[in-house]
């Protein structure tokens, strides 16, 4: 979790110089160990094109490993339609999950 701190610091320049090269090395590294935050983190810097080149495949590919995870950031950045191809019915699908979860750690 650390090192994904590190790469949003990294990508904000917050307290460290600004370097999207270097958030991206550690995102890509703790989104590999299974970290769902670093993938959706990730997977949000593909979609924008944010120092990487834009590649929706990529970034859906991510985001979906982290909203499996139950990480509802990514669940609602599905829902709310990063897919590429916007299908209605999934979104509704996230929306609902994303939203049994936010209950279960709310309470």
């Amino acid at each position: 979790m650390a090192k994904n701190t590190l790469g949003r610091m990294c990508l904000q320049g917050q307290g460290v110089p600004k370097s999207p090269d270097n958030a991206l090395a550690l995102f890509r590294k703790t989104a590999s160990q299974g970290l769902a935050n670093a993938q959706s983190n990730l997977g949000v810097m593909y979609v924008s094109g944010h120092g990487v080149s834009q590649d929706y495949k990529k970034s859906i590919y991510w985001i979906n490993k982290a909203a499996e995870q139950g990480f509802t950031i990514a669940m609602s950045n599905l829902a709310d339609g990063l897919d590429v191809e916007p299908n209605e019915t999934k979104a509704d699908q996230w929306r609902a999950k994303s939203k049994g979860f936010a209950a279960v750690s709310a309470g």
